[in-house]
């Protein structure tokens, strides 16, 4: 598969993982944009076992490296506040849809990470551990621990709330 090939193949998946991990659909184009950028000016051939799980991981390494988590940490608290209520289907899905990637945001980063990946992208635990170059248990405790604080603040919220 060529470079090119990849980007028309998987740059919409690649900016969802990007945009669930950072929260923002600006910086998610940019990280992806980084990422192919990146292998351009390589000036290799792209020729990869397995493009889309190189390329995770590369979106990955990207999100969270020390740069932007810097930014992130700065800007944060101005990011993250409660959603606010919009129009919601009749069950209500959009407000809790809302309400759970904003607490999801809030995740420290290797947590999200591992949630985003484990869930939203249903990876495996190995593959998971592979897109984020880590161990298989620290995956496990990543999800469990980010898991546990979600259950834990959305119950806070609902508690609130009556």
């Amino acid at each position: 598969m060529s470079l090119d090939e990849a980007f028309q193949e998987h740059h919409p998946e690649l900016v969802r993982l990007a945009g669930l991990l950072t929260g923002s659909r600006e910086e998610a184009n940019d990280i992806v944009a980084e990422v192919f950028a990146r292998l351009v000016r390589a000036g290799r051939p792209f020729d990869v076992d397995h493009p889309l799980a190189y390329l995770r991981r590369a979106v990955v390494n990207e999100a969270t490296s020390g740069r932007r988590k810097a930014a992130r940490r700065r800007d944060i608290s101005d990011r993250f506040e409660p959603p606010v209520v919009t129009t919601a289907s009749e069950d209500g899905r959009v407000d809790e849809q809302e309400r759970i990637l904003a607490v999801l945001r809030g995740l420290p980063v290797r947590q999200r990470t591992a949630i985003v990946l484990r869930f939203y992208h249903d990876l495996t635990e190995a593959q998971t551990a592979d897109a984020m170059g880590v161990a298989v248990g620290t995956v496990k405790s990543s999800v469990a621990r980010g898991l546990a604080s979600l259950r834990a603040t959305l119950d806070a919220q609902e508690g609130s709330r009556r």
